[in-house]
Order: C-alpha cells, then structure tokens, then sequence
C-alpha cells in the first residue's frame, strides 16, 4: 500500500488554478484539521494554505490538460476519479493513474507537500515507536514529556503519573514516570494506556488527564530522513527544508536586552512566567509591565497584549516558559506577530495600548505613537524562560523552530526587528 498514492496521482493531475476543496490539518502539537470549499474553481492561494504548517491531506480539482479525466479527488492512498470507459480500457485506465502517480509534475505549484508529511505507514509507525521505546529504556533518554494541547501552567500546580499518583512532580518529568515502570514492561500499548495528570488547586481531582504516548516528544533520524513525534503523531520532515528553517532560525539575532535569570523556588518550581515578568518590572524600573493587559485588536475575537514587557528602547519583549512545549511556544509566537501587525494597522489597538502606559506612568504613553509607528523603532523580542542563552532558537524542538521562523519572516518584511532571547535557570 502506498500511502500518499491517492494525493500525488491528484497532485499530478489537477489543473494547479482549478481546485474545488482542499482538506488540511495544521502542523502543531494540538492538531487542527480543516476543509475548505471554494465556490468555483480557485487557485491555491485562495484556500490560505500555510505551506510551512499545514499538511495537505485531500484535493478536488478539475484534471489538467492532456489529462483524459472528468474529475479528480485525491486523498491519502485513495483515488476518486470520474471517467468515461467500459470494462476494456480499465487495464489503460489502470496505466494512466499509475503514471500520473510517478510523475513529478505536482512539484511546480504543490511543493510544500513534500515538506512535513504525517507517517501513515503502520509499518514504518511501529518501527519509529519501537525507537522510542529503546530511547525510553536508555540510561539517558532524550524523549521528554509536554503538554499535548495549550494549557494554562499557572493554574496547574503538580502532575501525576500513573503508578506513581502519590509522586508528584512540579514539571511534567519523564524520570519520574519511568522510575516506576519496569523496563521489561515498556511497551506502545503501555504507554497508551497510562496517563500524566495534571493538578491545580484540588490534590485530588485533576484538570487534565492525557496518554504518556501524546505527551511524548521525540526526534530521530533514520538514515537521511528526519521524524519528529508529537501529540501521538510522527512526521517525516524533508531533509532540505528541515536544514533550511535550522539554517534561518540561526540568523535570527540574539537579543541584546538584559533580564535576570529564572529563579528556582525553594519548593524546586520553576519561576512563573507572572511572577517572572513582575520581577523584572520591579528591579528594572525603566520596564513597563503589559503582561495581562489587553487592548482590543481587529480581526481578533477577543483583545491582546502589546507584549509583557515594553522597554524604553521599543523593545517588544514576549516571554514563554520553554517547558510548556511546542504548542505554548506557537502561541508566544502568533501573539508577538498579531500585536506588531496591529500597532502598524490598528488605531484602537494603540489607543489602547496607550491608556494602559498612561496608568503605570504618564510619559510611557509616548512609548506607543497616536499615529502609525514607524516600525524600524521596534524590536520584537521572544524571551524563552528556561532557554539556552548562547543559541536559544537552535535549541528549539523543530515544530518551534518552524513558527519562529515563520513568526520571523513574517515581520522583517515590515521592517520590524525580531530576536530571541534564552533565558536560562539562576543557581
């Protein structure tokens, strides 16, 4: 069986500006699937495909030139065609679906598929958890564990782990979980079965429950292929685009702003990101404290934040807690591009943004212009809490790497500066 045999035959057979519907799910840690449906026969670009998130599952389209088809729909290893033949020319029927499924044509205008492509092979699925497996039962695993889906980690105090409910951890820790496992027990259908609970202010009812096997984060390479698994899932990255974001996350700055170190609590918690940011307020008093206070932007459903930390250089600074994973990472990174875009484009936005300034201290309010800002004045810093300090967008997982790069591209063009900054854990 060939897993993409349906979408590639489509792909190739398609006029690439006579699409009908697409169905696409988005590249995070919390998998969003899509269908979309266009009201005559549009080109890509109408459909708002992101080549370097979404993952192309499904197409409709009218064949292409030369082509001798009615109707195409591709989807997985499935082929949908609508044609006029009798049971005779089924055999070149049969021909001409195995050809367009070799040829390489989609690569004009469909490229991007070839980019991040969820292993459907169960096979090739097994093979890749048996990796994990082995990583899991090493002295030293690299696999760590990661909220699956967006979780607000200040309401979440501990979490718990099957066979270990009453060893609770601050993090979510991998260690922890494995100490009470027994190695000869590790397998796919274990890790499906127990879970990581995650606990707020009741010790005994929690407010998340997933699968060890969602919580999962692991990356591995098997020749000259690249995997990544992530919420359950395994993707194969091409190994030139996975080297080309590695190579554009590296030009991205380093952030020449100073913050303090993450500080430990005495009870080993990790610093809050809240916490955190009202420190650097209170000893650097030149800082201006915007986390928590929305202002209301178009296009949004509900307001956001200009940043956390406003400098008095237009440093537009967005911190994050690395632990939180891929998915928290993602949300730090849509929010540091939605709030520049909207203090170049948005009134309200700066208006509001403003009032809030105002409030802390009446000249701050100078810091964000009535008047469209000239962009070259800020900087769009994303401070990782608990990154490295000397490559911290090196150091991402590659799904962040992916949306900071996208994050990254997206702003320079507007002349926006963008950084990123590791702050690391203080003795």
């Amino acid at each position: 069986m060939e897993p993409d045999f349906g979408l590639k035959a489509a792909l190739n057979g398609v006029q690439h500006d006579s699409l009908q519907s697409l169905d696409s799910f988005a590249v995070e840690e919390q998998t969003v699937h899509r269908r979309s449906q266009a009201s005559r026969a549009s080109a890509l670009q109408v459909f708002g495909i992101d080549v370097s998130r979404d993952i192309l599952r499904a197409v409709t389209g009218r064949p292409r030139e030369g082509v001798p088809l009615q109707a195409i729909t591709g989807s997985g290893n499935t082929l949908a065609i609508s044609v006029a033949t009798d049971f005779r020319g089924l055999g070149d029927l049969s021909d001409l679906v195995l050809s367009l499924y070799r040829m390489r044509t989609y690569r004009e205008h469909f490229s991007f598929v070839d980019f991040v492509q969820r292993v459907s092979d169960p096979k090739r699925v097994e093979e890749l958890d048996e990796r994990v497996l082995n990583d899991l039962r090493s002295e030293a695993p690299a696999s760590y564990l990661a909220p699956p889906e967006p979780v607000d980690l200040g309401r979440i105090h501990q979490f718990g782990y099957t066979g270990a409910r009453r060893q609770r951890t601050l993090d979510m820790d991998i260690a922890t979980y494995l100490a009470n496992v027994d190695e000869d027990d590790l397998a796919t259908e274990l890790l499906h079965h127990h879970k990581v609970s995650a606990y707020g202010d009741d010790d005994h009812t929690p407010v998340h429950g997933w699968p060890v096997y969602r919580c999962l984060v692991f990356e591995a390479t098997v020749g000259e292929s690249r995997f990544v698994f992530t919420a359950g899932q395994w993707f194969e990255i091409d190994r030139d685009f996975a080297a080309g974001i590695r190579r554009t996350a590296r030009q991205i700055p380093v952030s020449g702003v100073q913050l303090p170190h993450l500080n430990r609590l005495a009870n080993g918690r990790l610093e809050g990101e809240p916490a955190y940011n009202k420190r650097v307020a209170r000893e650097d008093t030149s800082m201006a404290l915007m986390d928590g206070k929305n202002a209301r932007c178009l296009g949004t459903t509900t307001g956001i934040e200009v940043c956390d930390l406003l400098s008095g250089n237009g440093d537009l600074i967005h911190v994050k807690h690395r632990k939180g994973g891929s998915s928290s990472l993602s949300h730090l990174f849509a929010q540091g591009r939605m709030s520049a875009e909207a203090l170049t484009r948005d009134p309200d936005f700066r208006h509001d943004g403003r009032r809030h300034l105002r409030r802390m201290r009446a000249a701050w309010a100078a810091r964000i212009p009535v008047k469209t800002p000239n962009p070259r004045n800020f900087c769009v810093v994303f401070a990782i809490l608990g990154g490295d300090e000397d490559d911290p967008a090196d150091d991402l997982p590659f799904f962040s790497q992916l949306n900071l790069v996208r994050t990254f591209q997206a702003l320079n063009p507007l002349q926006y500066g963008v950084a990123v900054l590791g702050v690391p854990v203080g003795n």
